[in-house]
């Protein structure tokens, strides 16, 4: 029937293909692992993602309406005799009002502060 040797090199070769479908297995079932990580935190990065969103797009909407209206304001309030202590009183007001916003500073053309809500830094570069 089977030789000594082709009985050897029977049972190697059912050895090893039973070696290789449980490698093929485990391979697979790892590879499947980690498309379902992959899919999970992709689904949780997304929705974090919209969570920040919902939270930070109103906040800059608020500092962008509040900056316009700096801008539309300061060239009239640069006429009045009291233009720094109104301006320095409408930032603070501000940075209490926007939520996140912590010091808003108006500048010169030389980088000097003329104006802050954080009244500290008013005159440095």
């Amino acid at each position: 029937m089977f030789t000594r040797r082709q009985f050897f090199f029977a049972e190697w070769f059912f050895v090893l293909m039973a070696l290789l479908a449980l490698g093929g297995y485990l391979g697979f079932s790892a590879y499947q692992d980690y498309q379902r990580t992959e899919r999970d935190e992709l689904a949780r990065l997304a929705q974090q993602a919209s969570i920040v969103e919902h939270n930070l797009v109103p906040q800059v909407e608020a500092a962008n309406q509040a900056l316009l209206s700096l801008i539309e304001d300061l060239p009239r309030w640069q006429q009045e005799k009291d233009f720094r202590e109104r301006i320095n009183r409408r930032l603070e007001v501000l940075t209490d009002i926007v939520p996140g916003l912590r010091t808003l500073l108006v500048v010169d053309a030389r980088g000097e502060i003329v104006a802050s809500s954080n009244r500290k830094v008013i005159g440095s570069l």
